[in-house]
């Protein structure tokens, strides 16, 4: 079955760890610490690793080269407690292949990582048993002249990971989904989810190595309880839900029949049962609540049809602002030349240098007015911009599908409402054809009283 697996920590020197060693070993390769002069060369290592390294629009060139990326990194750190990079380490879902395995941690990692500027280091582990990846970060945002002078804090930040976490297992299932599979992960602990199971602990190289060899570990043994207990958990859980689905298809079956006597066709009834089961969990829809689902799904696919059509957006922004930014460089040089000391002298004589001299300053201004209403101030902005186009840009397959099954959702919404107006519609009929039934009972009711007065009073006449 498919597991989540995410473990973050930061490389420190404050731990006696360098960036450039840990990207060697991750990597199985050679690479010489130009700071310390110590070679780790791991180039020996068994196991089959896929790495790559992955970075924003308009970084240089030599972060392609991974222990150039490195060292400049350990360069970038002075003190001797620094945190030179980022390392999360992701189990891949068994159930995918390797090419999907590679896609799944692409798509990841461009969206949550290289899309906010970070260089990301990707290091496959190709492990049957346990295939696994290990992304490196860079802490501090690259641009076309290299890392930036202060670190990126708000990457620390709480909320962050908890994001990466979710956007992991949400990458994740769609993977599976799109492979046709039924499994699915979830970031959340078993207590949160509210399942019994009890988590088992990680290994870690030593104890796998031991346990494979057949020596019993600490670890091991808790491991081994912990799925002997989870076993029975399993077995309970799955009467349980067997009984509830018993229950609910009872209740299903009720509802059903009970429609028919209220006036709903067979098509109609059997469509709002399966508008149950697929938005409700089996629970009872009325009209507003099949209204309300309705306007939820309208609403996400509005949403969904804005975020593609931020692509043509921030492509005319990107566009926008590389011209104008070309244009605000070369006002500022023009600026630079009316300023020389040279031409302050002619300012003062000459009528067309002081309006050369007031144009170009015009132009600056300009430009920069342009370039705040675009949001974007420099060469890293316009980095950053790029690297969200691209991040948007491979989301949009997957936006675009989405909107289909909403669409599809949606018709099927209608045709649940438009069953709740028949029915309505045939209570009504029926409703007025028993008051239709009760009127000509009473008139006839009428007709056979008066038509007793009458044999009454002839009977009395008689008499007389």
């Amino acid at each position: 079955m498919a597991i989540y697996y995410m473990n973050v920590q930061i490389i420190g020197r404050s731990a006696g760890r360098t960036s450039t060693g840990a990207a060697a070993y991750r990597a199985g390769e050679r690479i010489v610490d130009e700071r310390t002069g110590q070679v780790y060369d791991y180039t020996r290592r068994r196991g089959e690793i896929e790495s790559e390294i992955l970075a924003p629009q308009g970084a240089p060139e030599w972060v392609q080269e991974r222990s150039r990326l490195w060292n400049e990194v350990e360069k970038a750190e002075r003190r001797g407690d620094a945190q030179v990079a980022r390392e999360i380490v992701l189990a891949f879902p068994k159930e995918l292949g390797a090419e999907q395995q590679r896609e799944l941690i692409r798509a990841y990692v461009r969206e949550e990582f290289v899309s906010k500027g970070m260089v990301a280091d990707v290091a496959i582990h190709r492990n049957p048993n346990n295939p696994h990846a290990h992304i490196m970060l860079t802490l501090r945002e690259i641009g076309p002249e290299g890392f930036s002078a202060k670190k990126n804090r708000e990457w620390n930040r709480p909320e962050a990971l908890e994001r990466w976490r979710a956007s992991w297992a949400e990458h994740a299932n769609r993977e599976l989904d799109r492979a046709g599979r039924e499994e699915r992960i979830d970031h959340r602990s078993l207590a949160e989810q509210g399942v019994e199971r009890l988590p088992q602990v990680h290994l870690g190289p030593h104890a796998s190595a031991l346990e494979r060899q057949g020596v019993a570990t600490e670890k091991g043994d808790h491991n081994r309880q912990v799925q002997q207990h989870n076993a029975v958990v399993i077995d309970l859980e799955k009467a349980r839900n067997e009984r509830q689905a018993l229950a609910m298809e009872k209740a299903a079956d009720e509802r059903y029949a009970r429609r028919l006597g209220a006036g709903w066709t067979p098509d109609d009834a059997k469509l709002l049962a399966y508008l149950e089961s697929h938005y409700a969990g089996e629970a009872e829809l009325t009209q507003q609540g099949v209204r309300n689902l309705y306007e939820e799904q309208q609403e996400a696919l509005s949403g969904i049809e804005r975020r593609i059509g931020q692509v043509n957006v921030l492509d005319s922004t990107i566009r926008e602002a590389e011209r104008e930014l070309h244009l605000h460089r070369a006002a500022q040089e023009a600026l630079k030349n009316h300023e020389t000391p040279l031409a302050t002298v002619k300012r003062w004589f000459s009528q067309s240098a002081r309006e050369a001299n007031q144009e170009a300053q015009w132009r600056v201004k300009s430009s920069e007015r342009t370039l705040q209403h675009l949001g974007v101030s420099s060469e890293a902005d316009l980095t950053q911009r790029k690297g969200q186009l691209t991040a948007l840009r491979a989301e949009v397959p997957q936006l675009r599908q989405r909107a289909e099954d909403i669409k599809g959702a949606l018709g099927f919404l209608e045709k649940g409402l438009k069953g709740f107006e028949r029915a309505v519609d045939r209570q009504r009929q029926a409703r007025e054809r028993e008051q239709l039934e009760r009127d000509r009972a009473m008139a006839r009711e009428y007709e056979r009283r008066f038509e007793r007065e009458r044999d009454r009073g002839r009977d009395s006449g008689r008499g007389r």
